[in-house]
């Protein structure tokens, strides 16, 4: 934090870099990117417990000073102290720095922090604040892709192990921005593909 106050440049563009950094650290290291990874990761020789646990959890609901963590073997919701509150320091950037040169790309990383909780709306807001302010960056543009992503029709149809036969078949569906989904379920002859 000393260092900051080294930056004699006009725009303060040194300090501007030394928050935005500071941010990306600590999205790295408290975002959801790295917790859904080591969930997935994290196999006991029956089941994903972690995984389980972060089912548990909506991210969508977190305050902007909240994260989930991985705390003595479990998944807690925590506020983040302010030198590790991802959101705060790319407000500060943003705003407190907007002539520094980072401002776009703070705008933006705060734009995809928002997406990775699944808090669209948000950052839709983000997305459409960076194009008004910074038309011209190359940031505008990648904020423009990201919200025809999260505005698109998306379907995923999770894995869900063995089916047995004689119960009801059973399909984990998750979705965003669809009415209706339909499934055709057709009959296959697994003795005969196997015998092939």
């Amino acid at each position: 934090a000393e260092a900051r106050n080294l930056d004699e440049t006009p725009e303060r563009k040194h300090a501007a870099l030394s928050y935005y950094r500071q941010a990306m650290l600590a999205r790295k290291r408290f975002g959801m990117d790295r917790l859904s990874s080591y969930a997935g990761l994290y196999y006991d020789g029956e089941r994903m417990p972690l995984q389980e646990e972060l089912g548990e959890f909506d991210p969508w609901e977190l305050a902007d000073d909240e994260a989930l963590v991985l705390a003595g073997g479990r998944i807690m919701r925590v506020e983040l102290p302010e030198q590790f509150n991802v959101l705060a320091l790319l407000r500060k950037v943003s705003t407190d720095h907007g002539e520094s040169g980072v401002a776009d790309q703070a705008r933006y990383a705060t734009g995809v922090y928002y997406q990775s909780r699944q808090q669209y709306l948000r950052a839709l807001d983000e997305y459409e604040a960076l194009r008004e302010v910074f038309p011209d960056s190359k940031w505008s543009t990648n904020a423009f892709h990201q919200a025809d992503a999260i505005r698109e029709a998306q379907v995923q149809i999770s894995q869900s192990g063995v089916q047995l036969s004689g119960r009801p078949a059973q399909v984990q569906v998750s979705y965003r921005n669809v009415d209706r989904i339909w499934f055709v379920a057709r009959r296959i002859d697994l003795k005969g593909m196997l015998g092939e």
